[in-house]
This record gives C-alpha cells, sequence and structure tokens, in this order.
C-alpha cells in the first residue's frame, strides 16, 4: 500500500460539507492508514469486521481557509480495499447524519451500514444493538 502525505482533493458533490481546521486532514490521513492496515490485516483473523465511528460527521469536509475538500473518516473507512462487514455511524447533527446516508447510499449501495442519530454517549443501547451478536459460525479464526 502507498502511503500519501494529502488526501486527494474532491469536487464539490453539493451536498452539505462542514468546515474543519487544517490539523483535520492530518487526522483523516491517519485514520485511513490504520483503516486500510486493520482491515487487511484482520480479514483473516476474523469471519466479521465492525466498524464503529461514533462522530461520523457528513463524510466530507472542507479544510478551513482552502478550497479542497476530502473524505472524512467514514467515507475513508468504505474506501478500504478489504471492506468491514458492517458499518456503524453514530452522529447527533441530523444534517450532517442525513447527508453522509445520502453520500453512503449513492457511492457504497450494497454495504451493511446502521445510522444512528444522537450524542453517542447518550444512544450507548443503540450502538451496541447494532453490533452483531457472536454467532457460533462466525467465531474467530483463532477459536476464541
Amino acid at each position: 500500500m502507498e502511503i500519501h502525505n494529502t488526501l486527494p482533493s474532491l469536487q464539490d458533490d453539493g451536498l452539505f460539507t462542514p468546515e474543519v481546521g487544517m490539523w483535520a486532514e492530518t487526522k483523516y490521513r491517519l485514520v485511513s492508514l490504520y483503516d486500510h492496515l486493520f482491515s487487511t490485516g484482520m480479514k483473516k483473523l476474523w469471519d466479521r469486521r465492525v466498524y464503529i465511528d461514533l462522530f461520523a460527521g457528513a463524510g466530507r469536509s472542507k479544510i478551513k481557509g482552502t478550497n479542497r475538500i476530502v473524505s472524512a473518516s467514514p467515507m475513508l473507512a468504505l474506501w478500504v480495499k478489504d471492506r468491514f462487514d458492517k458499518y456503524i455511524f453514530c452522529e447527533k447533527d441530523s444534517v450532517c447524519l442525513g447527508t453522509l446516508q445520502r453520500r453512503v447510499e449513492t457511492l457504497y449501495p450494497s454495504v451493511d451500514v446502521d445510522y444512528i442519530e444522537g450524542d453517542c454517549n447518550e444512544e450507548i443501547d443503540g450502538i451496541l444493538g447494532a453490533i452483531p451478536s457472536h454467532a457460533r459460525n462466525r467465531m474467530s479464526r483463532r477459536g476464541n
């Protein structure tokens, strides 16, 4: 996997795109690297991998003071070569969550995603309920 110092710039898709500080680009780049490493490295250890983003946002961000629009953490997690089996996105801002859902359904219509609206600190039961239960036929390949 090639590691880039910057994320690709995206065209404006006309949907809500919040502004974030320049620091966010470094965060997204590191999250993307971790997503790739984990999703690929763990694909043979577990039959089911779940990605949870508790502060999902709108899926894209505009870097403050620039015209750059980049993918944010949920879209980066969906972009990995070895996709997770399930995605859970929690976001308290209804505009951000609705925008994220629209982007995901447009670009990744067949991916298993649960959207949870609300503060993740108050939506613990919903988040836990969205995580698939560990069934006998879905055990870790280590036998755990």
